[in-house]
C-alpha cells in the first residue's frame, strides 16, 4: 500500500509538471494528447518491468536492478543539479533563501532514510 501511495503521489506531480510544461510551450492539442498517452502508458510498463526483474531473485536480476537503479539515480541527480538548480540559482533574488531550503530539503530526505514507518 505504501508503495502504491508513493507511486500515485509521484506520478500525480509528474503529470502536473508535464501539463504545465506543455501549457508554457503552447503545444498543439494533438501533440499534447500523444505525449500524455505515452507517459500514461510508460508508468505501468515501467512498474511491470521492475516487478518482473525483482520477482526472479537471480544474480542477473539483482545486477539488472542495480544498474537500472543507478541510471535512475544518476538521472535524478543530473536533472536536479543541471536543469533545476542551475536555473533557480541564476536568478539573484532570494538566492540565500533558496540555498537554505535546498539544504533543509536534503536534510529532511536524508532523515527519512533512517526513519522507519
Amino acid at each position: 500500500m505504501s508503495l502504491f501511495l508513493g507511486v500515485a503521489i509521484h506520478e500525480t506531480l509528474v503529470a502536473v509538471a508535464l501539463g504545465i510544461s506543455m501549457a508554457k510551450t503552447s503545444l498543439a492539442l494533438k501533440d499534447a494528447v500523444k505525449m500524455a498517452v505515452a507517459v500514461s502508458l510508460m508508468i505501468p510498463l515501467g512498474i511491470s518491468i521492475g516487478m518482473g526483474i525483482e520477482s526472479t531473485q537471480s544474480t542477473a536480476s539483482s545486477i539488472t536492478s542495480l544498474l537500472l537503479q543507478g541510471i535512475a539515480g544518476g538521472t535524478f541527480l543530473f536533472i536536479t543539479f543541471f536543469e533545476i538548480l542551475a536555473k533557480e540559482l541564476e536568478d539573484k533574488n532570494d538566492r540565500l533563501l533558496k540555498v537554505l531550503f535546498l539544504v533543509l530539503g536534503y536534510t529532511a530526505l536524508a532523515g527519512l532514510v533512517f526513519f522507519k514507518w
